[in-house]
């Protein structure tokens, strides 16, 4: 059985998929807070591997960890350096990581697991995703959009229900049913050349990818607003798409079996994902 090399509560340890799937947001049900990252090739080559806003994602973690008085030792350079430590050990010029922090008992735990990066074909990305609306609902009065907590039960269970529907992701309403994000995304759309997105008061999550479209957006003169917008208004819209760490920007042309647009990747949705990996090329 193949293994692989994490970082573990101060070791490098070799353990098996199953064990590490143990370790996963939602099946470990623990008091803590995770980052997913992706990690690219350098400009320098290959062997300089640059893990994109890491310094976004661990002052978002030390944020959360702060709010969930979880005390650490390890400073954020320390972290950044168990990061690309578990890179190499695993032979990886290019992956995603994940870095979770939780508490167990009186002990503070702490994992850095990574993976070798399985890229979508281009055709995925012209064609989009397909997206259902769970029943799970996002309650934004006990939600807290600066943390990415380990409080992840939830959102697995809607992700896994849409994939054996035949979807590729959950979009998730509020409790007042107007849209809050998808199980493991942040959730854009466009209309009338304008780019709106669930405000934080909705309930989602300020994913850093989120943060840098919209900064990236408003850089290109596209204007920006945070709505709080029904499914209704999301069929309306000429374009959209969900962002993340790891697949970065993917077109959304279907929700509920109703094309959103003309049902591919829209001419705004391709400017800002090319401007997107610019700034990962820089």
């Amino acid at each position: 059985m193949d293994k692989k090399n994490i970082f573990l509560d101060g070791v490098w340890v070799d353990v098996t998929e199953r064990f590490i799937k143990s370790l996963s947001p939602g099946v470990l049900k623990a008091r803590g807070v995770f980052e997913t990252m992706r990690a690219y090739p350098g400009r320098a080559g290959p062997s300089r591997v640059v893990i994109f806003k890491a310094k976004d994602h661990l002052i978002r973690l030390k944020e959360g960890l702060s709010v969930l008085k979880i005390k650490i030792t390890y400073s954020s350079e320390e972290l950044k350096r168990l990061m690309l430590e578990a890179l190499r050990k695993n032979q990886l010029e290019e992956g995603r990581l994940r870095l979770m922090i939780w508490a167990h008992g009186s002990k503070v735990r702490v994992a850095v697991i990574v993976w070798p990066y399985h890229a979508f074909f281009s055709a995925e990305y012209q064609k989009g995703f397909q997206v259902c609306i769970s029943k799970i609902k996002r309650n934004e009065k006990f939600f807290s959009p600066g943390i990415k907590s380990l409080d992840y039960f939830s959102l697995l269970k809607a992700y896994q229900r849409a994939r054996r529907q035949g979807n590729d992701e959950a979009l998730l309403l509020n409790s007042h049913g107007k849209i809050a994000e998808a199980s493991r995304a942040n959730i854009f759309w466009i209309k009338d050349q304008e780019l709106l997105t669930p405000s934080l008061e909705c309930g989602c999550l300020n994913g850093i990818t989120r943060q840098t479209v919209i900064g990236l957006a408003r850089k290109m003169g596209i204007k920006v607003r945070m709505v709080q917008a029904s499914p209704a208004e999301l069929l309306e819209a000429d374009e959209a798409f969900l962002t993340n760490s790891v697949m970065e920007v993917m077109p959304l042309t279907e929700i509920k079996g109703k094309t959103i647009g003309k049902g591919m990747a829209g001419a705004l949705t391709r400017k800002i994902l090319a401007g997107y990996r610019r700034l990962i090329a820089n």
